[in-house]
């Protein structure tokens, strides 16, 4: 029998000590953030104190680091008691999303809005960590994993991320723009020729509408989640006298 024996290597590494503090840094940030309404820069800076400074210069960069604590941010959903099968009547949703007053550890305040008695309304509430096409795949997997939601069509703006999203995840459904401009996107996106003969919403204004006059009543820019839920309450109320 063959034996084969490997003598030890000359080429061989000190322990780093650095790494073990900059992979728990990385654990504390990520921990931190899933279970805090911090702001990132807040929950950064307390963590970073606590570093040593010999460890600073093989940290990575503070963009970088606040984009780990970002990723790990959950995705908050809020709907309106249910009520996503109201739009099932002319099957059209409405997506918008804000930026000013969501809270400053998130991207948006994303909405779906639909119709009830020729009225637009607010019905699904979500806060994003970003505006890239996996952000609003993951909000629109969910949707239609608790409403089984198959639109026949969508009124969404001329957002690429969005766009990309809604036409991934609802294949089938026909897709109109909010506004119109030079042709940059297809016809088919911005004719709204058949909608105007089925008395159809011609854009998305009016929920653009209301997120202007929602950011009015919110009054302060990247509010607290507390603070943003208890004004969704309160916008959420007097829709149910409508609805009802």
């Amino acid at each position: 029998m063959e034996v084969f024996i490997k003598e030890p290597s000359e080429h061989s590494h000190v322990p780093d000590p650095n790494r073990l503090h900059i992979v728990r840094l990385k654990n504390k940030l990520k921990e931190r953030s899933a279970s805090s309404d911090e702001g990132g820069t807040t929950i950064l800076f307390d963590v970073l104190h606590k570093v040593p400074l010999s460890v600073s210069a093989n940290l990575s960069t503070n963009e970088a680091l606040l984009q780990t604590i970002h990723r790990e941010r959950p995705t908050i959903q809020l709907d309106h008691n249910g009520r996503l099968p109201l739009i099932r009547g002319r099957n059209e949703p409405n997506f918008s999303g804000s930026s000013s007053i969501c809270p400053k550890s998130y991207y948006q305040l994303f909405t779906v809005h639909g119709i009830y008695s020729s009225q637009i309304i607010p019905l699904v509430y979500v806060l994003l960590i970003g505006k890239d096409t996996n952000d609003y795949n993951k909000f629109f997997e969910q949707l239609m994993l608790h409403y089984d939601y198959d639109p026949e069509s969508i009124l969404v703006g001329f957002e690429s991320g969005t766009l990309k999203s809604t036409k991934a995840v609802f294949p089938d459904a026909i897709q109109i723009g909010s506004r119109r401009g030079k042709p940059k996107f297809s016809l088919q996106l911005w004719d709204i020729y058949e909608r105007v003969i089925q008395d159809l919403s011609r854009s998305n204004n009016a929920v653009e509408g209301w997120h202007h006059a929602f950011n009015n009543r919110v009054s302060i820019k990247h509010p607290s989640i507390t603070k943003l839920a208890k004004c969704i309450l309160r916008e959420q109320s007097r829709f149910e006298i409508d609805i009802e």
